[in-house]
């Protein structure tokens, strides 16, 4: 009797047991047939939550899910959050100063939606960070045509800025090459009367004093209108005649310095050129 009283609970046992089983299945099964418009929704949630390390993989699974299922309007909902999400999750690794982790994640919100312009300017920031400056300044070039393109003013403005930011230190660290290169190379796109300054100096330090002209003079050019030419620019282009053997049109340049940290040096070369 025992015997068998044993082996009944045995078979109860092994019953609930396979009955847990398949309920565990069940459920699985059915996590995984959640729908892409579904689990959208979850990552989206995420996102809202600023929780990007969470949400991320959500739109990622959202975007799988939504191609098997030829969901367009998911699979662009879920690139353009996704891309979002890579964003910002990228930025803490900046943060945490894992560059290699945060090129990844730019590479990858640029693959989701190559129209966000901030993932190559995020691309750029870093690939600065590791002295790799003509692919910093091609990555802000980029930024800003897609900024342009989709009327975002402010944040193209400000990938110039990054641009011009890069061959001012270049120019400060002697580094004349390579200011005039990627100087020359903006300029191609836009006109930046303080990149046309830099140029000029790294020309003049190169010895040549035409093409130094030039680039003073398209700095005083390209001033917008209303704004004030910058001393400095002035004094670039005095320096490009007086090394042109223009003394007469070099001070003329000088004489245009009224005032700030510029006008010891226009007044002292007015006098040696006058001399």
């Amino acid at each position: 009797m025992s015997k068998q009283i044993s082996l009944s609970n045995y078979i109860t046992k092994s019953f609930f047991l396979s009955l847990a089983l398949l309920c565990t299945v069940f459920i699985s099964h059915a996590q995984e047939a959640k729908s892409a418009a579904k689990l959208y929704n979850e990552g989206l949630a995420f996102l809202k939550a600023k929780d990007y390390e969470a949400g991320l993989p959500a739109m990622e699974k959202a975007l799988e899910v939504a191609t098997a299922e030829e969901n367009e309007k998911v699979i662009t909902l879920a690139k353009k959050n996704g891309a979002i999400a890579a964003y910002n999750v990228a930025k803490a690794k900046v943060k945490a100063k894992d560059y290699e982790g945060a090129l990844a994640l730019y590479n990858k919100g640029i693959e989701m939606n190559p129209n966000y312009s901030s993932n190559y300017s995020g691309l750029a920031n870093v690939l600065n960070k590791q002295d790799k400056k003509v692919e910093a300044v091609d990555a802000y070039l980029k930024a800003a045509e897609i900024a342009k393109k989709a009327d975002k003013t402010s944040k193209e403005e400000k990938a110039y800025k990054k641009a011009n930011v890069i061959v001012s230190k270049l120019y400060v660290a002697k580094e004349y090459d390579q200011a005039i290169e990627l100087g020359q190379k903006v300029l191609a796109v836009k006109k930046l009367s303080s990149l046309n300054y830099y140029v000029s100096r790294s020309l003049l330090e190169k010895g040549d004093a035409e093409g130094a002209l030039t680039q003073a003079n398209e700095a005083i050019a390209n001033v917008p209108e209303g704004n004030m030419v910058e001393d400095k620019f002035y004094v670039a282009q005095a320096m490009a005649y007086a090394a042109l053997g223009k003394n007469a049109e070099a001070i003329k340049s000088y004489e245009m310095v009224k005032e700030g940290q510029y006008l010891e040096q226009a007044q002292y070369q007015i006098k040696k050129l006058k001399g």
